[in-house]
């Protein structure tokens, strides 16, 4: 069952019980995803133990978040455009939660789930590195974050290498960071092609 406080409580049941026990789509996908989401999956199969209910409202988002340091670390899980509408859907609740670092590179995501992650960005933001590194991100998606930026005045570490943005995309992306506000003690924004 998943607690108020996100977690998800664990109950013992029987070698018959555990066969029949399906687990989430999304937890099969998390091979290459932090530790935390791994090793909780392999204690439970390892102690005959499975999620005692799973909701409609349960996100793999809440499982990978560190609180700790503000890190939402799922890269290299090929997750798609999947990944960039879930984290979407709890944007606002991440940035609440003291959010400072993304990273999302290696998820084969393209310009239609970067545009509706880059869609749920409304309000200013202590976003400090955004990596997006070994995506399948063409020129529209630079033009969409291009346009979010003025919304990341912290951000300090921008990393798309590996995309399709292309010369245009670059252009974009580096005017784009040209006319934000300089910021006094703070470093520039840095990117990452």
């Amino acid at each position: 069952m998943v607690t108020a406080s996100g977690h998800m409580e664990i109950v013992a049941v029987d070698d018959d019980e555990l066969r029949e026990a399906h687990f989430p789509p999304w937890i099969c996908r998390l091979r290459t995803a932090p530790v935390v989401a791994r090793h909780a999956f392999r204690q439970a199969k390892r102690r005959k133990l499975r999620p005692a209910v799973w909701t409609e409202e349960h996100s793999f988002v809440k499982d990978v978040y560190r609180c700790h340091d503000g890190v939402l670390d799922i890269g290299g899980a090929c997750l798609g455009d999947v990944a960039a509408k879930e984290i979407a859907s709890k944007l606002s609740e991440l940035f609440t939660n003291g959010l400072e670092r993304l990273h999302l590179g290696g998820n084969d995501m393209t310009d239609e789930g970067f545009a509706v992650l880059c869609d749920a960005l409304v309000v200013p933001c202590g976003l400090k590195r955004l990596n997006l590194r070994c995506n399948q991100l063409g020129p529209l998606s630079a033009e969409h974050l291009a346009a979010k930026l003025s919304l990341l005045p912290r951000l300090e570490s921008l990393d798309v290498g590996h995309n399709k943005l292309g010369e245009e995309g670059r252009i974009t992306l580096e005017s784009a960071a040209a006319t934000l506000p300089a910021r006094r003690g703070r470093q520039c924004l840095k990117i990452t092609f």
